[in-house]
This record gives structure tokens, sequence and C-alpha cells, in this order.
């Protein structure tokens, strides 16, 4: 939806340059000139700086990760932790199976016994 949103003050941007370029005015060219960092910006606020601050949250996520936490991995698989690796996670998902998955693959830490409460 933000996308659209982009795309269409995009174009209102682009056809006012043209029309900038038309009238030869120097107050029309300034503002040609300040388009692009105005659009960097808005680049920034609308597009980079979320996805730092989910990529900073999932980092912060993994390295809390602990033994016994119930966690939800990313293809919707839910476990418990039983062993934690460098780049792997060894989790249960019942008593009987254990998978291996990479550590990135884990989505959300659940509350406690909450996989109990499902079941």
């Amino acid at each position: 939806m933000i996308n659209k949103y982009i795309v269409l003050l995009m174009s209102f941007l682009i056809s006012n340059i043209s029309y900038a370029n038309q009238t030869n005015n120097i107050t029309d060219s300034l503002g040609s000139f300040l388009l692009f960092p105005f659009l960097f910006i808005l680049m920034y606020i609308l597009l980079i700086r979320p996805q730092t601050k989910k990529a900073n949250d999932h980092k912060t996520l993994l390295n809390n990760l602990k033994i016994n936490d119930e966690v939800v991995t990313q293809s919707g698989f839910l476990g418990k932790i039983k062993k934690i690796l460098d780049q792997f996670i060894i989790l249960s998902l019942n008593d009987n199976t254990d998978i291996i998955i990479k550590k990135d693959a884990i989505s959300t830490i659940l509350p406690k016994n909450s996989i109990k409460q499902i079941k």
C-alpha cells in the first residue's frame, strides 16, 4: 500500500521536474534540485528505517534464545529448544521428534506452556 503512494508521489515530482525544465525559471529549477534529497529522505523514512529496525529486533530475538524456550519457526513449526549451537538449533517438536534448523529460521518466541495449551 505504501509502495502505491511512493509511485504516485514520484510520478508527480518527475512531472514537476519536466515542467520546470520547460519554463527555465530559477525557482522551478531549484525545486527540481531539491527533489533528490527529498526523495532520499522519503525512501529512508518509509523503507530503509523500518527494515533496519525489524532486522535489529530479529537479531536481538536470536541472541536472547535459551534452552527450553518455546518458539515458532518461519515455516510454522512449533517446538521447544533442546540445544543451541553457533548457527543451528536442535528443536524438539514432540517427545519423539527432533529437528535441526538454522538459527535464522526462528521467527517468534512463545510464552511458556503455550504449546501445551494448543494441544
